[in-house]
C-alpha cells in the first residue's frame, strides 16, 4: 500500500512535469483519490445493505451486526476527512484535533483493504496439497445433533482433498476437530465423524476425533496434541474451514508452529460472506490489539509533535511580522532604496 502510494505520488509529478498548466496532471493527481473515495463510500452502503439479509436469515445477534458496523465506522472516518479538509481551508481549530479521530478509523481501513487483498491472493499462492499426511476440519455450530450446511460444505471439501491425497498415493487422516457448546447436544466432532460415515465413502478407520476445543487456536492445539499421541507426523496438513475463515486460520497456523500448514476453504452462502469474513477481521484486530493501540499512539503522537511545530514556527512568523522595525533599519533601507 505504501509502494502504491509512492507510485501515485511519483506518477502525479511526472505530470505536472509533462504537463503543468493542463488538466492531465490533476486528471493524474484526483483520480486515484476519488476512485478510493468513491469505493469505500460503496463498500459501506453494500455492507449496511447485507445486514438486514444475514439478521433475516442468521437472527440478530452481535455476529450478523458486524457489517453494518464497519460501515458507519468507514462513513463516519470519510465524514470526518472531508470535514477536516474543509476545516484546512478556513484555517479552523479543527485542522489540528479532527486528525486525532481520523487516525484509528484509517488504520482500521488500511488494515482491511490489506486483509482483503491477502485473503484473496493467500488460497492461490501455498505449497503443493498432495505433500500432506494429515487433514484437519474445523468445526461450527450444529443444527441439534446435525452438521449446518456451512459445516457440511466444510467437510465436503475435506473429502475432497483425502481422494485427492489418495490418488496421489498417500493413506492420509482426517481429523474432525470442535468440543461440545453449551447449546448443543453433541460434540460438534462427533456429529462431523457421523456426516462423514454416512454421507461419504471415508473409511472410519482413517477418521480421528477431537471433542474438547471452544475455538480455532484450540481447534489447532488440541488437533496437533491428539496426532502427536498418535504418533502420527503433523509437519504437513491441510486445515479445512470456510473461505472467509481462511486467513486467519493460516495466521494462528504458523504462530503455533505449523509452517507447513495449508488452509484451505470451502464456499459460503454469499449472503453470509461479508459478515463471516468481517467477523474474522474483526477478531484479527482484537488478536493483534496491542500492536494496533501501539500504531496509534505512534502516529497521533507524530502528528501532534507535526502540530505543535507547525504553530510554533507560525507564532514565530506573526510575530516577526507584528514586530516595530527600529529606526536604524529602517534608515538603512532608506539608505539602499
Amino acid at each position: 500500500m505504501a509502494s502504491l502510494t509512492m507510485i501515485w505520488i511519483s506518477a502525479t509529478a511526472i505530470a505536472v512535469i509533462i504537463a503543468p498548466e493542463g488538466s492531465f496532471s490533476l486528471l493524474v493527481a484526483v483520480l486515484p483519490v476519488l476512485v478510493v473515495i468513491l469505493g469505500l463510500a460503496a463498500s459501506a452502503l453494500l455492507l449496511a445493505a447485507n445486514t438486514p439479509i444475514v439478521v433475516r436469515r442468521e437472527g440478530l445477534r452481535m455476529a450478523t451486526l458486524v457489517p453494518a458496523a464497519l460501515g458507519l465506522a468507514i462513513i463516519a472516518t470519510l465524514a470526518l476527512v472531508w470535514w477536516w479538509m474543509f476545516s484546512a481551508i478556513y484555517g479552523d481549530w479543527q485542522l489540528v484535533v479532527v486528525p486525532l479521530g481520523i487516525i484509528p478509523g484509517a488504520i482500521i481501513v488500511a488494515e482491511l483493504m490489506a486483509y482483503t487483498t491477502y485473503a484473496v491472493v493467500y488460497p492461490r499462492v501455498h505449497g503443493r496439497i498432495t505433500d500432506s499426511e494429515v487433514i484437519v476440519v474445523l468445526g461450527a455450530g450444529l443444527n441439534g445433533d446435525r452438521v449446518t450446511p456451512l459445516l457440511a460444505s466444510r467437510l465436503d471439501r475435506a473429502v475432497r482433498v483425502y481422494d485427492d491425497l489418495v490418488a496421489a498415493g498417500r493413506q492420509p487422516w482426517i481429523v474432525v476437530s470442535g468440543g461440545k457448546g453449551s447449546d448443543e447436544v453433541v460434540s460438534e466432532a462427533s456429529a462431523m465423524a457421523r456426516y462423514l460415515a454416512e454421507e461419504t465413502h471415508v473409511p472410519a478407520d482413517a477418521v480421528l476425533l477431537e471433542d474438547a476445543s471452544t475455538n480455532t487456536r484450540e481447534n489447532l492445539e488440541n488437533s496437533l496434541q491428539l496426532l502427536a499421541d498418535q504418533g502420527i507426523n503433523s509437519a504437513q496438513m491441510v486445515v479445512v474451514t470456510n473461505n472467509f475463515h481462511v486467513l486467519r486460520s493460516a495466521s494462528l497456523s504458523r504462530e503455533l508452529g505449523i509452517p507447513g500448514a495449508i488452509v484451505v476453504g470451502s464456499p459460503t452462502a454469499w449472503y453470509y460472506l461479508p459478515s463471516g469474513f468481517l467477523r474474522e477481521f474483526a477478531a484479527t484486530v482484537v488478536h493483534y490489539r496491542k500492536q494496533n493501540v501501539l500504531t496509534w499512539a505512534v502516529i497521533s503522537g507524530l502528528w501532534i509533535a507535526l502540530a505543535a511545530v507547525a504553530l510554533i514556527i507560525s507564532a514565530r512568523e506573526e510575530f516577526v511580522d507584528d514586530a516595530p522595525v527600529p529606526p536604524a533599519a529602517q534608515e538603512l533601507v532608506q539608505g539602499v532604496g
